[in-house]
């Protein structure tokens, strides 16, 4: 062996490895992204409201290709000109996205929730899992009076 490292890791010296760090948090509201050097301070921030759509009463979407814009633009705004891959999910051909994604506060389906959570089946899971929640914190509450009656 020459004592070469094998690696890449191993053999990219320290001045080469990334210097900083993006954090970002796409919630159904607001993107948001940080940027922090290897001392943990916030070099760059951005946010920016997400544009939610509402095609009818109860139903709330979001256009991917708007909200894509939106995460490139907060991540510009924090960086400040670093140049970012891009990419995205959708239609190979032709590039398009398949449907508008579809936000936790939409209520299109929420009729047929309500018939599940009404069902015999989720309310005989419901007591089973109350039963054997009940079960196992009383055994545990159990074997730890055992346990401090043993050890004083």
């Amino acid at each position: 062996m020459s004592g070469q490292p094998t690696t890449p890791e191993q053999s990219a010296p320290d001045s080469r490895r990334a210097g900083f760090v993006l954090g970002m948090d796409v919630g159904s509201s607001v993107i948001r992204c940080h940027v922090y050097d290897r001392a943990a301070r916030i070099c760059g921030s951005s946010a920016q409201k997400v544009e939610s759509l509402y095609p009818q009463a109860g139903w709330v979407e979001i256009d991917p290709d708007a909200l894509w814009l939106q995460f490139v633009a907060v991540i510009k705004e924090s960086v400040k000109g670093n140049w970012i891959y891009k990419s995205r999910d959708g239609n190979v051909k032709t590039g398009k996205h398949f449907h508008n994604f579809i936000s936790w506060q939409d209520l299109r389906a929420i009729e047929l929730v309500k018939s599940w959570n009404n069902s015999l089946l989720m309310k005989v899971i419901f007591s089973l899992c109350s039963v054997i929640w009940m079960l196992l914190f009383f055994l545990y509450i159990f074997f730890s009076c055992m346990l401090n009656y043993i050890i004083y």
